[in-house]
């Protein structure tokens, strides 16, 4: 799979999952609210969102009705991990149990645990990590093919096989540079003439402009869904503060 194509998949799979994610925050917050106006909210609060759950669920086809959804199931069951570890340590019963969970800095080690994982895969067995997954590293991970496959050589020890593809690589984008096959370490494999600090720098940003547009809907829409009424009441709180 080329870079384009790679590319290409991850924006449909990006476009599909946005669509999922507002066609399933709209229908369930509209079934939620309507059940709760008209039968009560604290007399439905029981199974109100189990039913707003069950209506709203068939959204999911719109990712695909025949692909398997892995990465979305993963990640929804890592935030139910989240919740129920969060509910834990407030319960009497599993709070000594869930202790070691409220760690300040646990949630930094995890994140960075998951990454290091991840960025092995992605370097060195990029076969291990599902089609859609590696599509989305491919785009995000802003780097080219070539340049991945001599970091893999670099970190296990072997002789360079394409140094001129990386090279070829970086004049097709305008940087005229000739890499040294006795390397030790390979700062100009990853970021050409640029410094290492420079190329932090262009390389943040670059991220992140990637990452926006994909991460916002992830993290926004589930945000605005479970928490809409806290929003509604903070908003109403600061409007009435602001025109008073």
């Amino acid at each position: 799979m080329t870079n384009d194509e790679a590319a290409l998949l991850a924006l449909k799979e990006t476009v599909r999952y946005g669509m999922f994610l507002g066609t399933f925050a709209g229908a369930f917050a509209s079934v939620d609210e309507c059940i709760a106006a008209l039968w009560g909210r604290k007399r439905t609060a029981r199974w109100r969102s189990l039913l707003s759950g069950l209506i709203a669920g068939p959204s999911m086809l719109l990712t695909g009705p025949g692909t398997q959804h892995t990465s979305l199931a993963i990640y929804i069951l890592m935030r139910a991990a989240v919740l129920a570890s969060r509910c834990g340590i407030k319960s009497k019963r599993f709070g000594k149990i869930c202790k070691p969970l409220t760690w300040s800095h646990g949630d930094v080690f995890l994140m960075c645990l998951s990454s290091a994982q991840i960025l092995s895969a992605y370097i060195l067995q990029q076969d291990s990590l599902p089609s859609s997954y590696k599509s989305f590293l491919k785009t995000h991970g802003g780097k080219d093919q070539s340049i991945l496959q001599g970091l893999k050589e670099v970190v296990n020890h072997t002789a360079f096989s394409n140094l001129e593809a990386i090279e070829k690589y970086y004049k097709s984008v305008g940087v005229d540079i000739k890499l040294d096959p006795d390397m030790k370490v390979p700062c100009s494999i990853v970021h050409g003439n640029q410094s290492c600090a420079g190329h932090f720098i262009s390389f943040l940003l670059q991220a992140y402009g990637r990452a926006v547009p994909v991460y916002i809907p992830v993290y926004l829409v589930p945000a605005l869904v479970v928490h809409r009424q806290d929003l509604m009441k903070r908003y109403t709180t600061v409007s009435s503060k602001l025109t008073s």
